[in-house]
């Protein structure tokens, strides 16, 4: 298999409490296992995705320490192992959240919520088809020396 592609990322301080986040990737990723027919998409790997993340600072809010983030992932649609028949699995945008809250100079604790609106997708197929990650809902602490 052979790839080649171009990722942009985008990080902005709109002001001073909200900073925005966006990324465009294009990967070009093509597979030698077609048999002398060409050589299509590779398998489980979609040629566009893109994210947009926007963090607010809650400390205007009178809550210092305080962040919340929202943010879509846009997963673009691929092929099946070319070796098979070729479906085609369709695109996915989903949506996370997370908050944060720094505790004291050596603690911060964070709550990510990711897909929040639990959408059913497939995220890939290989000879077999997988569904996309479930809402999942995670909590870390993190210490700093």
């Amino acid at each position: 298999m052979a790839s080649q592609g171009l990722e942009l990322d985008v990080v902005a301080q709109l002001n001073s409490v909200l900073q925005v986040s966006a990324n465009y990737t294009f990967t070009d990723a093509k597979t030698d296992e077609t048999s002398g027919k060409g050589t299509p998409q590779a398998g489980l790997i979609p040629k566009h995705a893109a994210s947009l993340w926007l963090d607010y600072d809650a400390y205007l809010l009178g809550v210092e320490g305080l962040n919340i983030a929202t943010g879509l992932r846009y997963i673009g649609e691929s092929q099946d192992n070319p070796a098979s028949s070729l479906r085609t699995v369709p695109s996915a945008t989903l949506w996370d959240a997370a908050i944060s809250y720094h505790l004291s100079s050596y603690w911060d604790a964070q709550l990510n919520l990711n897909k929040l609106l639990d959408k059913t997708y497939v995220s890939g197929c290989d000879y077999y088809c997988y569904d996309g990650q479930s809402r999942s809902i995670m909590f870390a602490t993190n210490y700093r020396w």
